[in-house]
């Protein structure tokens, strides 16, 4: 019987277990990546069901309460920034966010 010398180690058992150890957290990290993609999944048929039952109505009242948690959470964090702040703008900027989608006027600095 010949023993397979790997390149991680003389040991060829210790190799597999290496390869099972990396196996399992593979895994692991992959059965997290399936289910932040269920739950992406499960909104966006929430979302279909919604328009096809005509409830737009929920569906802009539930837009409406996050965009306003959006834009509070923001204001809360500039007003954490350290002296001196940088402007609204800059600051959504750097964090790449769609001013469409929270309401804001750049013009204004301001939201609505």
């Amino acid at each position: 019987m010949l023993l397979r010398i790997t390149s991680r180690n003389t040991f060829p058992m210790a190799g597999a277990a290496a390869d099972l150890n990396f196996l399992k957290e593979e895994k692991q990290r992959l059965r997290g990546v399936l289910e932040e993609k269920e739950e992406i999944l499960r909104k966006l048929n929430l979302i279909k069901t919604l328009k096809e039952k005509g409830d737009n109505d929920q569906l802009d009242t539930l837009s409406a309460k996050w965009r306003e948690a959006c834009q509070q959470a923001i204001l809360e964090l500039h007003s954490m920034q350290p002296e001196p702040r940088p402007s609204l703008s800059t600051m959504l900027n750097s964090w790449n966010i769609d001013y469409k989608m929270i309401e804001f006027n750049d013009d204004e600095e301001s939201f609505g």
